[in-house]
């Protein structure tokens, strides 16, 4: 089966932002994976939305933020496959 997955991620210290700037980021994502289930699928798209924003963080992602899991939805035959990427926001929460 094919799942969408919406994940949200908080505490994300990005390479590149000037200090003293604004440096701590929240991020929102969309993947679609393949599964036996959707307790698979968020499993799959979590490590996949991990494994993409080490690419990106400025320390080790596994120390720095939590990604959790907002929502799974079946996706149905004719849905199309949602864009990659993230939608990072200020993580005031965290700064």
């Amino acid at each position: 089966m094919r799942f969408r997955v919406f994940l949200e991620g908080r505490g994300l210290v990005l390479r590149g932002v000037p200090e003293g700037g604004e440096c701590h980021y929240g991020f929102f994502a969309t993947r679609m994976v393949r599964a036996e289930n959707a307790r698979v699928a968020a499993e799959r798209a979590t490590a996949l939305v991990k494994e993409e924003a080490r690419a990106i963080a400025a320390a080790d992602i596994n120390q720095v933020h939590a990604v959790h899991v907002v929502k799974v939805e079946a996706m149905g035959l004719f849905d199309h496959r949602p864009p990659g990427g993230f939608t990072f926001f200020p993580d005031e929460a965290d700064a």
